[in-house]
């Protein structure tokens, strides 16, 4: 509906050694490519605001250099920690989809630095917005894709909109940050335990 890429999915019935496991979305995974989200390869980010795990926050690799430690953060306004939900702990955080840690770090960049750019973009995002600054969250996020995504939220009644599953596109320090792809709409339309109305 937005005319940019959206990810595909349909729904299939799950049969595992001929038992009946009931209806699942399968849908494409996000990821940085000119046919999905098109991002500046060098400098753009692909940037998860959702529920994150131990295995979300840490690398495989943080025995070898602390520099990969850090995979997720909050700003000053957005994102919590110690939530539990189905028995388990997790984060609301932001979470760095694009690039992949390994690649910074393994290239003799710094991994800290990379996260702390773009929080600090979200983070001047944050202090515009409740400045009232408007003139400057218009120099920061992308209006038009920001639009779509609270409209097609609204419209579909999207019960992990503004909270988990949200996609977030830039490309590069000084562009401007899109709300996009739209992703994760399995709760929509009021296809959830929750009541909604």
């Amino acid at each position: 509906m937005t005319g940019l890429w959206g990810a595909k999915c349909r729904y299939v019935e799950l049969y595992i050694d001929g038992l009946y496991q009931g209806i699942y979305v399968f849908m494409d995974k996000i990821t940085q490519d000119e046919n999905r989200v098109n991002v500046n390869e060098d400098s753009g980010y692909i940037v998860k605001f959702d529920k994150t795990d131990i295995a979300d926050r840490y690398s495989g690799k943080e025995g070898a250099n602390e520099d990969y430690k850090r995979n997720t953060f909050t700003t000053s306004n957005t994102g919590r920690t110690g939530i539990s939900t189905y028995n388990i702990t997790v984060d609301q955080a932001f979470e760095i989809e694009y690039p992949e840690k390994e690649d910074i770090v393994d290239a003799g960049g710094s991994w800290s630095g990379t996260v702390e750019t773009i929080k600090q973009r979200f983070e001047d995002f944050e202090t515009a917005f409740e400045a009232k600054n408007y003139e400057q969250v218009r120099a920061i996020i992308d209006y038009d894709s920001w639009a779509d995504w609270f409209i097609l939220n609204e419209f579909t009644k999207n019960l992990d909109a503004y909270r988990a599953s949200c996609i977030f596109t830039c490309n590069g320090q000084g562009y401007k940050i899109q709300a996009v792809p739209l992703w994760d709409q399995e709760l929509s339309f009021n296809n959830a335990a929750a009541n909604i109305s």
